[in-house]
């Protein structure tokens, strides 16, 4: 992942902004994979990683990653090449990412996210895959946050 210099101010011996490494917690197998930003906080997103792994079921899989906040959707991602049986797949989204779509040798795909994405209390990150199989799972993903605490 891409690392961010960044400078860290205090109030009130609170971070007002940090950077966070966050591993997610995979989810059960057979299930999709959503993070929520957290009440009293705001997110950044520098950018996300995820490994998905397909099972021994014949079925065409597709990722549709989808960040919506309180006000609605700001970005979709749909990842155009199907993900088949006993595959596993990569996907980044970074801000200036070259958009690849899939690659054979190492089954990744990359795209490109706004640059200054910020997401309020509430706003979720969700990871859908179609045709998902009870086998399937998401494994060793993380996403690295610019994270700020707001509550008072």
């Amino acid at each position: 992942m891409p690392q961010i210099p960044i400078t860290v101010r205090t109030a009130d011996d609170r971070p007002l902004v940090k950077v966070h490494n966050f591993a997610i917690p995979d989810p059960e197998v057979g299930l999709p994979l959503a993070i929520t930003v957290p009440l009293g906080y705001r997110y950044k997103l520098a950018s996300l990683f995820l490994e998905f792994n397909t099972d021994a079921n014949i079925a065409d899989r597709f990722m549709i990653i989808t960040i919506s906040t309180p006000a609605g959707t700001v970005f979709r991602f749909t990842h155009l090449a199907p993900i088949i049986n006993g595959e596993t797949r990569y996907i980044t989204l970074a801000p200036a990412l070259a958009s690849i779509l899939w690659s054979v040798t190492n089954m990744t795909a990359t795209t490109p996210i706004p640059t200054d994405l910020t997401l309020e209390e509430g706003s979720i990150i969700n990871v859908a895959v179609t045709n998902i199989q009870v086998g399937d799972f998401f494994t060793g993903c993380c996403a690295q946050l610019l994270s700020q605490f707001i509550a008072e």
